[in-house]
């Protein structure tokens, strides 16, 4: 499980005015910019990266900010946060499967 810290929530919920939030995931990152050393760059390495849907939570925020505490708000955003980019992670990794798959195998370039 994806596990997303709390500052999103706070930045949500103490701008002054509620940002449209835009989820993305990535995934194969890992492969093109490796994270040990050395740190050079793999070029030619396939990375997808998937775009949610803008969220807008003001009327949420606006409903709620009377009925929950700061921390309970900040909990909440970041919860909902964190299943929308599970539901990507998901998405973006079958994705990426199939673009994996379509690649033609070094040996035949």
């Amino acid at each position: 499980m994806i596990v997303v810290l709390s500052g999103i929530g706070r930045l949500l919920t103490e701008a002054q005015q509620c940002p449209i939030v835009v989820p993305f995931y990535h995934y194969g990152m890992d492969d093109t910019f490796p994270n040990k050393n050395p740190h050079i760059p793999e070029f030619g390495k396939k990375i997808t990266i998937l775009v949610g849907n803008p969220i807008d939570f003001s009327e949420e925020l606006e409903r709620l900010k009377h009925k929950m505490t700061a921390t309970e708000l900040r909990k909440h955003f970041t919860d909902i946060l964190q299943e929308k980019l599970y539901a990507l992670r998901k998405e973006a990794e079958e994705l990426h499967k199939v673009r994996k798959a379509e690649e033609p195998h070094k040996a035949d370039r």
